[in-house]
């Protein structure tokens, strides 16, 4: 095993540990990340909450569908967001996403 010196002693260098990714639960973006969404919350899900880019002081509470907060999950921790708004409004109109 690979070791070094501190203070005269040999000491093992720290392996690496294994860590499991945590997930973004909740995130702001800018009208030039997304033109419609301003914030998303899913840590207490299936309750999510989305505050609009048209007034993002006023945030809306939603019950999501499983396969809504697994597809919000993926855009919060996406480099790029695309599509966040687009998936917000089928969402409501199908009744995925309902106004609580």
């Amino acid at each position: 095993m690979p070791y070094i010196a501190v203070h005269g002693r040999q000491t093992d260098l720290p392996q690496p540990r294994k860590t499991e990714m945590s997930n973004i639960v909740r995130r702001t973006f800018l009208p030039i990340n997304s033109s419609a969404i301003a914030y998303v919350d899913i840590e207490n899900a299936p309750q999510v909450q989305i505050a609009f880019q048209s007034n993002p002081q006023k945030v809306y509470t939603f019950q999501g569908s499983e396969s809504v907060v697994d597809e919000l999950q993926s855009i919060l921790n996406a480099e790029e967001v695309q599509g966040l708004g687009s998936l917000v409004a089928a969402a409501r109109r199908s009744g995925d996403l309902q106004e609580v």
